[in-house]
């Protein structure tokens, strides 16, 4: 990974990190490390994704039900799932962990397929 990362600091403009934020951190710094390494001025733009779902338990269901296949490549889909946000306080606390980490934005991608989730998440004003 290491290589990958150098790559990103040596030709991109920073990193979007899907990982959850304990391993955000240090990959956001050895990205900023390589960049300062290869020449680069500025900064690099980090970016983070937190996974989502907030609604009624189907919703929340549903949502932890498909994840597994998507990160099954990482050998952590159950993992994932289970430690997938689901409501509006872990959705908050989530969102703060990645601002603690100084991100630039973050994403929040929304696993079910019901529509309200876009509305449920603008309501906690993120």
């Amino acid at each position: 990974m290491s290589a990958a990362l150098a790559r990103v600091a040596r030709f991109g403009d920073g990193l979007l990190c899907a990982a959850p934020q304990s391993w955000a951190g240090p990959l956001f710094e050895t990205v900023a490390r390589s960049w300062e390494a290869a020449g680069r001025s500025g900064e690099p733009r980090n970016v983070a994704q937190v996974d989502v779902a907030l609604g009624p338990p189907a919703v929340v269901d549903a949502a932890r039900s498909s994840m597994p296949a998507q990160y099954e490549f990482t050998g952590d889909g159950d993992r994932m799932a289970a430690g997938l946000p689901t409501s509006p306080e872990a959705v908050r606390g989530a969102a703060k962990a990645f601002a603690d980490l100084g991100v630039d934005a973050l994403v929040r991608h929304c696993w079910a397929t019901d529509p309200d989730q876009v509305d449920r998440l603008a309501d906690l004003g993120l």
